[in-house]
Formats: structure tokens, sequence, C-alpha cells
């Protein structure tokens, strides 16, 4: 699991956690069937506390995108691919309103543009 997690984002750690998992999965990097690092693991390779990886593994799991088995782990579920792509399809929805409240507001595309730029150089630090 490829994870660079930000502390001083004002994105949670394990909503972090959660989002890049997801974003494996989506890419094919993390395929169906195939099992996550313990959540102890986890926890101390990222250099966070259980909680956090806790926090993400469960949300991951009520949306479907990994099954815990008792005594064995957590692995990416089978259907993980076909919930991911309507995931894209939330983004995508997200996308247009975001996109139609800027216009509405009186924002340029140049403003909108700086707008997004300076959002993720903020989430970057």
């Amino acid at each position: 699991m490829d994870v660079i997690l930000h502390p001083r984002s004002e994105e949670p750690l394990y909503k972090q956690l959660y989002r890049q998992i997801l974003s494996q999965i989506a890419s094919g990097d993390l395929s169906p069937g195939e099992m996550l690092p313990s959540i102890r693991t986890a926890a101390r390779y990222l250099n966070v506390a259980v909680i956090t990886v806790k926090t993400a593994y469960e949300e991951l799991e009520k949306e479907g995108y990994i099954t815990a088995v008792p005594a064995k782990g957590c692995f990416v579920s089978v259907n993980a691919p076909a919930l991911v792509d309507r995931s894209k399809m939330d983004v995508d929805k997200a996308y247009e309103t975001f996109l139609d409240v800027c216009k509405k507001s009186g924002l340029s595309d140049e403003e909108i543009v700086t707008l997004v730029t300076e959002k993720i150089r903020r989430e970057e630090c």
C-alpha cells in the first residue's frame, strides 16, 4: 500500500488514507481480493494512531470497497471496481455542481482555475 499522509493538511488523516486507498482501488493498484495491511501494521508504517487506520478501514468497509474477514484481515471487495465507477459518477456530478455554482457567482474561468489551484496547494502542505 503506497500512501503519503500530510499531517498539516486540513483534511483529517483517516480521510486522506480512505481517499488514497480508494484511488488505488480505482486505478487497479489494489485488485479485488487483495489483502490490505493489518490495522496495526499500517498504523506503524504510516506513523499514525491505530484508530486512524481503523476509521479509514471502517469507512471503506461500510461503503463496500473492502471486506473484513475475522481472524484473517481486510481484503479489497470483489465488487469494489463497480462501486468505484459509481463513485466516479458522484465526482462528476459534484464537479458539474461546483462549476455551476462558480459560474452563477460570477467567477470567470481564470478565477475558478485560481481557486482550485490555491486549494490544491493548501492541501499539499
